[in-house]
């Protein structure tokens, strides 16, 4: 599928675990000191939700890999993100939207996220970002999110573009599939 821009500005929105920030390495990184084990299904598990993948006596262990203070901070940008993003960014607006931790974790993961986006990205990159776990909230064009069913209060103003991660879901998604490689050919930019 071809996604031509037609206006300007375009406002893009953009997730960052697994979009811009490589969480999946950051898990599989720490996996076998947290549950050695079990096998790390990376990229070929089942689920989209990781804690769905293994046995529920295991979801504290699991949950506290990417609990860790640090966690969100030291993740490796994602390959080709922080080029697309500069480029994205001639044309149209960008904005940041992640779904924090829950729980105790929430504001650490919020400021860890906003230090990774100043470190990573761009200065200033941090007051771009919107911490929802409810992204129908955010209004713009288009969304670059891995997730590939995205459920909120309200019907989205916003395209779905699937980013392609490498996973393969036992969900299904019609949304256009976008990665780092093909943004460019897909939205014709």
């Amino acid at each position: 599928m071809i996604i031509i821009i037609k206006s300007k500005p375009v406002h893009f929105l953009v997730d960052m675990d697994n979009v811009i920030g490589n969480w999946e390495r950051g898990m599989e990184e720490k996996w076998n000191h947290v549950v050695p084990e079990l096998p790390y299904y990376g990229y070929s598990r089942p689920y989209w939700e990781i804690i769905e993948c293994y046995p529920a006596e295991y979801g504290a262990r699991i949950y506290s890999i990417f609990e860790e203070p640090g966690f969100f901070r030291n993740l490796q940008p994602m390959p080709g993100a922080i080029e697309a993003l500069h480029v994205l960014r001639e044309h149209g607006d960008i904005h940041f939207v992640s779904a924090p931790l829950s729980g105790e974790r929430r504001a650490g993961c919020i400021i860890e996220k906003s230090e990774w986006l100043e470190e990573q990205v761009w200065e200033n990159a941090s007051e771009l970002l919107f911490s929802t776990s409810d992204k129908t909230l955010v209004i713009g064009d288009y969304l670059f999110d891995d997730c590939p069913n995205i459920k909120g209060r309200y019907v989205p103003k916003w395209k779905h573009l699937l980013f392609d991660d490498g996973y393969r879901y036992n969900e299904s998604n019609n949304s256009p599939k976008i990665n780092w490689s093909n943004y460019r050919r897909i939205l014709k930019i």
